[in-house]
């Protein structure tokens, strides 16, 4: 409200009904008095209460001023302070001079401030009751009454003055207001104390109940733990009924870390919804109270920093409640190596089918080596294996990634061989299709139609192995294609690398 608006006021007293303060005549030697108490007030308060009526002589503080004093007429006759004195008498307190320019007379003090009581600091008797009895009295409406000093005991001095000394203690602040209405509004809602107005010769009091304290947050536990589980449950039912849904994802390509993403998807949009939501009924049921006055003096903020809180969590338990069931669909959509996968019945020597898989560019660069290390691994015959290569040539023409192999089909004894021709090249909408050939060289046409289902869905697990790994893994190997063009072997040891090499 500014300095030339506000009037704080301070006291200074005992804390014994025997004990005084000294107040002396320094240029007189000898005249001295005691006195109980020291009242602490500015210029403006006689615009406030009016103190300046009770003046016998003289005149009221002025703005800036902080050696002056005002003395009450007993106090000024046991000192020798007269009408001829004023402005040129002083006098010490505390070891401080102050010039005497106005006598009070002896009961100007009691002029009654807004909230009934004059301003003359409290009687030593009635300090240790006025404490516990204010704070009873805050919220109830009622005022308690205390004993004052005397006012012919009390001598007056700049606010400023007095609260350079240590005892002094601010005990009310008068606000001057053109609009003390709209003013009490405000204050009333962020000041936890008792604020007294005078509008229109009236007096009013204004009871304010605030809360600076958080508690009861143990007790929030229980709920959010409750609401937790609901939500873990919600979504632990979303995954089991939709295992179909995610098998179809999984057949499409995505990953298991993708379709996670897509239940945390889901949890964060009910997070959001639920939250906003939640906001906009709390405000309207706010406003609707408000409206109705079921709930007379209670002002709800959502605003607040408690609402923002709030609403964070109850966002964070949904998210944390939907980590797990996520991580369950991520384990249904993880490609499982022992499922039948049935490929075409071949009608005739040579098979041509597209293997339901896709693969961005740096994907089929990677591809084509980490298939050339595959089918380079199996050089010789071993027990178990489903097949051992013969030839492999790893080729690259633009875009275009192409692998052939001579392989031989377990059981080996039953002499079925195979050429394969593998091809991946870039699709119509930016992804590759993956394409390969078998082509029937050796052996009977039923042994092959049968064995060679084995040679498939390995190359049907390397695809998915593919899936699972790293991206730093991805980009070794498709940094790798290029050596893997350079070499080519055979049984024979033709040029192009030896199998020792190609393992390496």
């Amino acid at each position: 409200f500014g300095s030339d608006r506000a009037a704080p006021r301070a006291w200074v007293s005992e804390g014994s009904i025997s004990s005084r303060y000294l107040v002396q005549r320094p240029d007189l030697p000898g005249r001295y008095t005691e006195i109980m108490g020291l009242l602490g007030v500015s210029a403006l308060e006689e615009k406030l209460v009016g103190l300046q009526k009770g003046l016998s002589a003289g005149r009221w503080l002025r703005p800036g001023e902080t050696d002056a004093c005002l003395l009450p007429l007993t106090v000024a006759d046991s000192l020798g302070v007269g009408l001829a004195q004023l402005e040129t008498a002083t006098v010490r307190v505390f070891g401080e001079t102050f010039r005497v320019v106005g006598l009070l007379k002896n009961g100007a003090l009691d002029f009654e401030d807004l909230n009934g009581e004059p301003l003359t600091p409290l009687h030593p008797e009635a300090k240790s009751l006025a404490a516990i009895e204010a704070k009873a009295s805050r919220g109830s409406g009622q005022l308690p009454a205390f004993d004052h000093l005397p006012p012919a005991e009390v001598v007056v001095l700049p606010f400023e003055a007095v609260m350079r000394w240590e005892k002094a203690t601010v005990i009310s602040v008068g606000v001057l207001m053109d609009d003390p209405e709209a003013a009490l509004d405000e204050l009333a809602e962020v000041l936890d104390i008792n604020l007294f107005a005078g509008i229109n010769g009236r007096r009013y009091l204004v009871n304010t109940v605030g809360v600076a304290s958080v508690s009861g947050l143990a007790d929030l536990a229980v709920p959010v733990g409750i609401a937790a589980l609901i939500v873990l449950n919600t979504m632990l039912g979303a995954v089991y009924e939709r295992t179909r849904e995610i098998g179809t994802f999984n057949a499409v390509g995505l990953a298991p870390k993708h379709v996670s993403g897509l239940f945390m998807a889901e949890a964060s949009a009910y997070a959001v919804v639920g939250g906003v939501l939640g906001y906009v009924l709390g405000q309207t049921a706010a406003q609707t109270i408000g409206k109705w006055g079921l709930l007379a003096g209670l002002e709800l903020n959502y605003s607040s920093l408690s609402a923002v809180l709030s609403l964070g969590l109850v966002m964070g338990v949904v998210m944390l409640s939907a980590v797990y069931p996520a991580r369950a669909a991520g384990k249904i959509c993880t490609p499982g190596i022992e499922r039948r996968w049935a490929p075409p019945r071949p009608t005739s020597d040579r098979l041509t089918m597209a293997l339901p898989f896709t693969l961005v560019k740096r994907d089929a660069f990677g591809m084509g080596a980490f298939l050339g290390e595959f089918w380079a691994s199996h050089q010789e015959q071993s027990i178990g294996a489903g097949f051992y290569i013969e030839s492999l040539e790893v080729d690259r023409q633009g875009d275009h990634v192409q692998l052939k192999a001579q392989a031989w089909l377990a059981p080996f004894d039953q002499g079925v061989m195979q050429d394969v021709v593998l091809e991946m090249a870039p699709g119509t909408d930016g992804y590759y299709a993956i394409e390969v050939t078998l082509i029937r060289t050796a052996g009977d046409f039923e042994t092959w139609s049968r064995v060679m289902r084995t040679f498939l869905d390995d190359l049907r697990k390397q695809f998915l192995v593919w899936r699972t790994l790293a991206d730093a893994d991805r980009d070794h190997y498709a940094a790798e294609l290029a050596q893997w063009i350079a070499l080519k072997f055979d049984p024979q040891g033709r040029p192009g690398g030896s199998p020792e090499q190609m393992r390496g």
